[in-house]
Formats: structure tokens, sequence, C-alpha cells
């Protein structure tokens, strides 16, 4: 057997030892573990106080509003062996926070263990918000708040600055941060009402009625997993249609039917009657279409006699096969009804027809499956239903509530 040279042996030893430190030197394989943001802000660490939170949080609310820009306040324990560059752009990439394809989303980041700050800048922003910038933000006026143990103050004066940036008010050196308006309580972006929708593309699109997002200051989307913001595309007030589109990709997706509508076809109605209330998950009722035609022989509307309630509003209305063959609208007024007829009206509402559906997603060139051809057991129907259709929330200010509080469902008590 040919011996290996002492000094081969060395440098083999050499090349060992250094790879061992290299590897030590890197953080675990497993990815940065990036928790769960439901608001604006995300206090990990526990680090800021119930009033900061709520002026930070209205700010950031009417910045958005004003100009589609998004800021999260981020509080970590600590940074999981990563660095806080790694943490911020894994953060930012898991949330996607602003609009995907602008890349105008800012994180303001605290470590507490590791006692590290940054202000991580989305690709469309680096032009108002240079590194320099954010270096001076928080050099000057969040750390000398932190180092005296405000880390509220600290974040709430370093969100003022950003905000401030973004508006050109910023001057750097200067010995006070702009005062940049927090909107009062009539600003406050308020829960009003809610209605019902469903996934109609892979793409994020989503069909409801347009009264449920009408005069909305924000949509949001209630999925199982997240609260999607969605952005309103296109809407149809005569048919009382609307088209939503939300960065997230649907566990199920109703296709639309392409069959007529039959007289005494069983259908399935799903959606959130009276919102939450009752309980979170979808309810289902079941019927038969009973008219061809809605109120003075509106040939865009069915008749259906399965239970629909405040909160239906926009959800599918399916067959057997799990297509879409309606959306529900809207029932009789009993009230009116019994003024005028005497009478209360009972298991007569109705639904506008996927005809009509399919005009609207036509007209913004939306792909859809095909139509299922064959009957699903009720167990494929009920998945389909709990992952397809969801609760959407209607937000509005005090100012836009009282506006439309005559002609809208809204909540007894404001969130």
């Amino acid at each position: 057997m040919k011996l290996q040279s002492a000094h081969n042996v060395k440098l083999q030893l050499l090349l060992v030892s250094f790879m061992a430190l290299w590897l030590m030197a890197l953080p675990s394989f497993a990815a940065f573990q990036v928790p769960k943001l439901k608001t604006r802000i995300l206090d990990q660490a526990n680090l800021i106080d119930a009033a900061s939170e709520q002026q930070i949080n209205q700010l950031l609310a009417g910045h958005e509003q004003a100009s589609s820009n998004q800021v999260i306040v981020v509080t970590l324990k600590d940074l999981q062996g990563f660095s806080i560059e790694q943490a911020g752009a894994e953060m930012g990439r898991v949330w996607g926070v602003g609009q995907k394809e602008q890349g105008n989303g800012i994180l303001l980041i605290l470590a507490q263990a590791e006692r590290k700050v940054r202000i991580e800048v989305g690709y469309g922003l680096v032009g108002v918000m240079p590194d320099a910038l954010s270096a001076t933000i928080i050099q000057e006026y969040i750390l000398p708040r932190f180092k005296t143990g405000d880390f509220s103050g600290g974040l709430l004066i370093g969100t003022q600055a950003i905000v401030a940036a973004f508006r050109g008010e910023y001057i750097g050196g200067a010995s006070e941060v702009p005062v940049v308006k927090v909107p009062s309580q009539e600003d406050e972006i308020l829960r009003a009402s809610s209605g019902s929708g469903f996934a109609v593309s892979s793409d994020g699109y989503v069909i409801t009625n347009n009264h449920v997002i009408e005069d909305c200051q924000e949509v949001v989307v209630h999925t199982k997993e997240n609260d999607i913001r969605m952005r309103i595309v296109t809407y149809d007030t005569q048919n009382d249609l609307a088209l939503l589109k939300g960065d997230f990709t649907p566990t199920s997706v109703f296709p639309l039917s392409t069959n007529r509508p039959e007289l005494l076809q069983d259908i399935y109605v799903a959606g959130y009657p009276f919102g939450k209330n009752i309980s979170t998950s979808v309810k289902v009722t079941k019927g038969i279409i009973s008219s061809l035609t809605g109120i003075g022989n509106n040939f865009s509307n069915i008749q259906i006699d399965a239970a629909i309630q405040s909160g239906n509003s926009g959800g599918p209305i399916l067959d057997d096969m799990g297509n879409v063959v309606g959306v529900a609208v809207s029932k009789l007024d009993a009230k009116y009804m019994f003024e005028n007829f005497g009478s209360i009206p009972e298991n007569t509402n109705f639904g506008i027809k996927s005809s009509v559906v399919r005009s609207v997603l036509d007209s913004s060139s939306v792909d859809i499956p095909a139509a299922s051809k064959s009957p699903i057991s009720k167990s494929q129907l009920g998945k389909m239903i709990t992952n397809g259709t969801y609760y959407i929330s209607c937000w509005m200010t005090i100012a836009q509530i009282e506006k439309v509080r005559s002609k809208k469902v809204l909540f007894s008590e404001l969130d």
C-alpha cells in the first residue's frame, strides 16, 4: 500500500478543520420560522404598550389607504440564529408585504435578544427610503429612545419618520421628526358589515355581490389560513355582482355550470348568514329552483326556496356536481310584503344566474375551470364548500358608516 506524504496528511487535516469551522458558523439549515401576521403590528416580544400600538396602527392604516404602500412593525424575541437581514427578507417573502408587482412594502424590525434594529425596504421603495436614510432614522430617533427603555416611543417615532419620508416631509438631521397626523376616531376603519363569496380561479379571483363591497374602504376575505385584503377588479351594479382579486391561491375553486337552470332542479346554497355571530363555520341549506325568473320577470335571476339570510349574499348556489348555477342575492322583504299583500313570504329567495357571472369574468379575462359533468359525493361537495366559500368583511370609517346606514345591513357592534 502506498503511504501518503506527511504534507498531504497535514493539508487534508487543515481542510477538514476549515470545513468544520465553516459549518459551525452557519445557522441551522432549517428556514427562519416566520410568525403568523394578523395585523400591521406583530409584537412577539411584547414591547409595545396599548396606546402606542393604537397610534401606530392608525397611522399605518391611514398611510396605506393614501398611498398603497404597506409598513409593518415587528418585534421579535430572537432571530433564531439568523441575521436580522435574513429574518427580514424571509418575513417579507412569506407575508407578501406591499403589492406583489410593486415591491412597495417596509418592515421596521426590532430583535430583542440580539438588540438589533433594521428597516427592511422593498425594491420598489429604495428610491424613497435608501439605506442612508434608514440608518439616520434608526440612529437619530429610534435608538436614543431604546437606550432609555422606551421601546414603544422608539417604534412610534420611527414609524412617524418612515411615513414622513414617504410624504417628502422628513429632513435628515432635524431635531424633531415632522408630526404626522394620526387619523382621528372618525378616520379609524371599523368592520362594519359582512357577506359571502367564493373562489372562481386558482389565481385568487373571488365573486360576491356588489352590495357586499359597495362603499367599503377595505374588503377582506377570510380563509382558514389568512385574512386577505382584496382589490376590486370590476363590478356590475345592475346585476349586483363584484369581482375581487387577492394575493392567494384558493384551496378549492368552483366551476360555473354550462347548463341552463331547470325548474325543480336540486340546489345547495353556501355562505355565512348573520356573519360569524352564530358560529364561524360555513352554513349550507338545500332546496330547489322554484322559478327561472326573478322579481318583475328579471331573466338574469332565478328564484329558489332554499333559506338565505343576511350575510348569505354573494355565496354560491350549487348543483349536485359542484358547479355554480347562481349567486345568492336577496330575499323578499317580509315587512313590505305584509304591508302591501297581507302575508309574510316563505321560501322566496333569489340568485343571479351563472351565465351573468360568466360575462363578468369574461370581461376581465379570468380563466376558470371546466364544469363538472357528473354528480359528486356529498362528502366531496362539503369539502369544496368548506374550502372555497369565504366570509367577506367590509371595513369603513365612522363617516362612511353613517352615510350608508340606511341602505346597508351593519353590525350592531362595530369592531
